[in-house]
């Protein structure tokens, strides 16, 4: 009986799973379908969630243009990054309280 229970249970969990990711495809198609017939292309640009230079006490980050950002690195508060800098993969600066230069 109880062998007959785990079957039905490991079943069952096997088919919400699947039918769970199918409702995800489904959502995620008809969100592509409706950007495109409104002429929204959004869903195509390749983005990164990580807030990678942000405000503290509405002062914002200078970085130089000539300076290297890595894609996953954030800059927050007072922070100057001068020309031919590079700030690496997964490093933080947070200037809260004294400014990074």
């Amino acid at each position: 009986m109880f062998k007959i229970q785990n079957v039905v249970f490991t079943t069952l969990n096997k088919a919400k799973n699947f039918i769970g990711k199918i409702i995800i495809e489904a959502g995620g198609d008809m969100e592509r379908k409706g950007s495109d017939l409104i002429g929204d292309v959004a869903y195509l640009q390749v983005f990164s969630r990580h807030r990678n230079i942000t405000k503290i006490n509405e002062i914002k980050p200078d970085v130089s243009h000539d300076s290297f950002i890595t894609s996953n690195c954030t800059l927050a508060g007072d922070v100057q990054v001068k020309a031919y800098s590079n700030i690496g993969y997964n490093s933080v600066l947070r200037a809260e309280l004294a400014p990074i230069r």
